[in-house]
């Protein structure tokens, strides 16, 4: 089986890309981008970019096209994608001009947990970021079964990030070694841009980990 091809635009409504997404899950890369170029690079493009309308100040960004599109197709104009990638620092510059409230939507999947972490790294110091981590599925299977009212309870009960990341790491606690887990919680905390909020951070997962906090900042 091959993937559905799908353009990628920027803002100006120029074809800059082209983004695969596997057809069949047992297919090893879910999505697969056009290589970086003068003109591409999935760290700084926006899935949807060309045809996001923000009423109200509030950008939701999901994982992939599919969601994109089914989230325009269900009225939430003011959705954008990351291209199967994880946050960049390009792609929170291209959201501080959109909008100054942000709520990141990811996946009920392990996938979609490890996205939600690495969003500390990013620099979100100037825009009001949120997330919400679906129960189970994605955006795309929540329109295409009905539950388009329950997805927009679950955005509107968005979480700040680190909160968010937080009971991430509160459930994984209960299924895994504690060593690794607080192994790559330190990393993690490590890479957070902003001093304070790694602190803040270290802090708050040293004790939903029942750790000494100076054990994630070493």
């Amino acid at each position: 089986m091959g993937r559905i091809t799908l353009p990628i635009f920027d803002q100006k409504q120029s074809i800059v890309g082209f983004g695969g997404r596997a057809v069949e899950s047992s297919q090893q890369a879910k999505y697969v981008n056009s290589s970086d170029s003068f003109i591409f690079s999935k760290r700084r493009c926006l899935f949807g970019l060309n045809r996001l309308k923000s009423p109200g100040d509030l950008v939701l960004v999901v994982e992939g096209y599919f969601d994109v599109l089914s989230l325009h197709q269900a009225g939430f104009t003011n959705t954008v994608g990351l291209l199967g990638t994880e946050l960049s620092n390009e792609h929170v510059k291209a959201l501080e001009r959109l909008a100054h409230n942000v709520t990141f939507i990811f996946d009920g999947d392990e996938g979609g947990k490890s996205a939600l972490l690495k969003c500390l790294k990013a620099p979100l110091k100037n825009i009001n970021a949120r997330a919400t981590l679906l129960p189970q599925g994605d955006p795309d299977e929540f329109i295409r079964t009905g539950k388009t009212v329950e997805l927009e309870k679950l955005i509107g009960r968005a979480k700040g990030i680190r909160e968010a990341s937080i009971e991430i790491i509160k459930q994984r606690a209960k299924d895994e070694k504690l060593d690794d887990l607080a192994e790559e919680v330190a990393k993690i905390a490590s890479e957070v841009a902003d001093g304070v909020e790694a602190s803040l951070f270290a802090d708050e997962a040293a004790k939903a980990l029942n750790i000494p906090p100076w054990v994630l900042q070493e």
